[in-house]
């Protein structure tokens, strides 16, 4: 003959709330002492809680943790890729701008290791959309056959309105786009890219007294201290 057990929980409410929750029987419910002590309180629970269900300061239930303040883009960590050295010589850099850009698994993993050429890279304007052409990225050495094309052309990320402007310049000024630098911001890949003038002969001759002098000057400097 089997007797009958009470069950050890059961379902209490909540003055203020609304809300149910399991306790244990015969237990005391703290909810209650709390009320009774501070009446107030409760009152200002119960219009908080019409106010907005589910809130305030009797709700039992899954707390989600505060979310913490995601970093702007200008604060988070840059690793520098590879950079464009011959861009600063041969050009003459009117505005930049970063964007993203698009690639495959293999490719990022690459990039990690830092086998990128930018020397001979170029960007197409194409409609509404920018396109990195001649950019070296070897293949991934244990890349199996998906592997990637070393050369293939890579779409960049950027506003459709920042296009448009880049390309009105381009078209009309006779301008060019060359990349920069490779960069990681984070965990992204970005790309930055110059609206660029060539320069003559003299102009580049100007650019390497400049430079020379610069050397001189950080010689000068270093002899002294």
């Amino acid at each position: 003959m089997r007797f009958w057990k009470p069950p050890l929980y059961q379902l209490e409410l909540l003055p203020c709330t609304g809300l149910f929750r399991w306790c244990r029987r015969g237990d005391s419910n703290p909810h209650e002492q709390k009320c009774s002590q501070a009446p107030e309180a409760c009152a200002s629970a119960n219009s908080a809680t019409s106010a907005r269900p589910g809130t305030g300061p009797h709700t039992i239930g899954r707390v989600s943790k505060p979310r913490k303040p995601s970093a702007s883009p200008e604060d988070r960590e840059i690793l520098e890729i590879a950079r464009n050295r011959r861009a600063r010589h041969r050009y003459e850099i009117l505005e930049t701008l970063e964007v993203g850009i698009r690639l495959s698994g293999t490719e990022v993993k690459t990039l990690r290791s830092g086998q990128v050429s930018l020397d001979e890279a170029w960007v197409k304007v194409e409609g509404d959309q920018l396109l990195l052409q001649d950019t070296h990225i070897a293949e991934y050495t244990e890349g199996n056959r998906f592997n990637h094309d070393p050369v293939r052309p890579r779409p960049l990320l950027a506003h459709k309105r920042e296009v448009r402007r880049l390309a009105a310049k381009v078209k009309e000024r006779g301008l060019t786009l060359i990349p920069l630098r490779l960069l990681f911001r984070g965990k992204w890949v970005k790309l930055e890219i110059g609206l660029a003038k060539g320069k003559r002969l003299h102009d580049k001759r100007q650019s390497m007294r400049n430079k020379e002098d610069r050397r001189t000057l950080r010689s000068l400097k270093g002899r002294r201290t």
